[in-house]
């Protein structure tokens, strides 16, 4: 017999698993944010000339975005890929 034997599919068995995946989650580590440097929010307004009791809204975000020091360092770290060289007929 096998280590892991098949059972049936029971409520205890579900709920088991759904308990391992919560727990599973709360131990990962949480990844660092990205850190916003610049933000600026704009928004437009303007009724609509066909239907005046409806207003048409445009939310625009402009933002800049640095990366946490480990994404940066990932990227430093890596080589920089070179073309490849063309092979001569020999």
């Amino acid at each position: 017999m096998h280590a892991m034997a098949k059972k049936p599919n029971s409520f205890m068995n579900w709920l088991g698993r759904q308990i391992g995946h919560v727990k599973g989650a709360v131990q990962a580590p949480v990844p660092p944010q990205p850190t916003v440097v610049y933000r600026k929010e704009t928004v437009q307004e303007a009724a609509l000339p066909q239907r005046p009791q409806e207003i048409l809204r445009r939310t625009t975000i402009d933002e800049v975005v640095v990366p946490p020091k480990q994404m940066q360092k990932r990227a430093d770290e890596a080589p920089p890929q070179s073309p490849p060289s063309p092979q001569r007929p020999g």
